[in-house]
C-alpha cells in the first residue's frame, strides 16, 4: 500500500466522520431543559424562537404548544419562569411535577398554584359571560312573540349527577334540603326522604326542577355552589346549564301559549323561586 493511498484512506475516514458527526448533532434530541434556556435566550429572532418551540412541541410526547401561539410568541423581557406558566396556562398543559422536570429542570409548586388559579379565574369568568349571554338573549326577544324556539335535543341528568345532588342535599338540610323540599312539595321529612332516594336511583324530572329552583334563587351564581357544594365536574356543569336553559325556554313558551290563549299576551312570567331567607327552616319541619 502507498503512502499516497493510505493518506486518502485515512482523509475519507476523517471526511466520514465530520460528516457524522456533524448529522448527529443536528439531530440529535436536545433535552427540553437545554431548549428551554434557548427559549428565553434574548439574542436569538423571533424566528429561532418559532423555531425552538417547533422542537420542544415534538419532545412534549403527549402535550401540544398550539400553532397560533408559536406564530405569535414573543419573548419581551420574560424570564423561563414567567415563560414556562404562559405556556401551560395558553395551551391548557398542566404543569404536573413530571412536566416541571422536564423543561426547568426541577418541580415548580409555585408554578402549579399560579396555573391552578389561571384556570379558576377564566372558569368563573367564562360562567358569568354566559349568564349575561342568556340575559342579553331574553332580553332582545321581540315583545310581540309568541313562540319561544326551544332546543330540539333535551339535555339530560347523569346518574352520577342526581346522586351528587342528593348527597349535597343531606350535606346541607336547611339550604339545600329544604329548596329540593320547597320545588317537589315534600312536606314532612318523610316525604323529603323519599324524593333523596329518588334522586339517588337517576330520577330526572327531580332533578331538573332543583336545578331551576336554585338558579331562580341564586342565579349564575349557582353553578359555582354546583362545583363547591355538590362537586360538579366542568363537564357536568354544561350538562346542568344547558338543562336550566332548556326549562327556562320551555316554561316560557308554555306561559306564552297560555297567555296568547286567554288573550293575555302581556301577563309577566311567573317563576318559582325560594324564599329570601333561604337559611330559615320552612315551616319548622326540616
Amino acid at each position: 500500500m502507498t503512502i499516497e493511498s493510505t493518506i486518502g484512506i485515512i482523509s475519507g475516514l476523517l471526511a466520514i466522520g465530520t460528516t457524522v458527526l456533524a448529522l448527529y448533532k443536528r439531530f440529535k434530541k436536545q433535552p427540553l431543559t437545554e431548549l428551554m434556556n434557548q427559549l428565553v435566550d434574548k439574542r436569538l429572532t423571533s424566528k429561532e424562537h418559532q423555531k425552538i418551540l417547533k422542537k420542544m412541541n415534538r419532545r412534549l410526547g403527549g402535550f401540544k404548544i398550539k400553532d397560533d401561539y408559536i406564530q405569535k410568541f414573543a419573548l419581551k423581557d420574560r424570564g423561563k419562569e414567567a415563560v414556562f406558566l404562559d405556556i401551560c396556562i395558553s395551551n391548557e398543559i398542566e404543569p404536573t411535577k413530571e412536566i416541571c422536570k422536564k423543561i426547568l429542570g426541577n418541580d415548580s409548586p409555585t408554578n402549579r398554584n399560579k396555573y391552578y388559579n389561571s384556570i379558576s379565574n377564566a372558569f368563573l369568568i367564562s360562567i358569568v359571560f354566559l349568564f349575561f349571554g342568556l340575559m342579553t338573549a331574553k332580553a332582545q326577544v321581540p315583545e310581540t312573540a309568541t313562540t319561544t324556539n326551544i332546543s330540539e335535543d333535551k339535555p339530560v341528568v347523569t346518574t352520577l349527577m342526581s346522586k351528587k345532588l342528593a348527597n349535597a342535599c343531606r350535606r346541607n338540610p336547611n339550604t339545600w334540603g329544604m329548596a329540593l323540599g320547597y320545588c317537589t312539595g315534600a312536606e314532612t321529612v318523610g316525604d323529603l326522604n323519599w324524593t333523596l332516594a329518588l334522586m339517588d336511583e337517576g330520577d330526572p324530572e327531580i332533578c331538573e326542577k332543583f336545578l331551576l329552583q336554585l338558579y331562580s334563587s341564586n342565579g349564575y351564581r349557582t353553578f359555582l355552589y354546583l362545583e363547591d357544594t355538590a362537586g360538579f365536574t366542568d363537564e357536568e356543569l354544561q350538562i346542568a346549564t344547558k338543562v336550566v336553559k332548556y326549562l327556562e325556554e320551555k316554561q316560557e313558551q308554555e306561559q306564552q301559549e297560555q297567555s296568547s290563549g286567554n288573550g293575555s299576551a302581556d301577563r309577566p312570567r311567573k317563576v318559582p323561586t325560594v324564599p329570601n331567607n333561604f337559611n330559615e327552616k320552612k315551616n319548622g319541619k326540616y
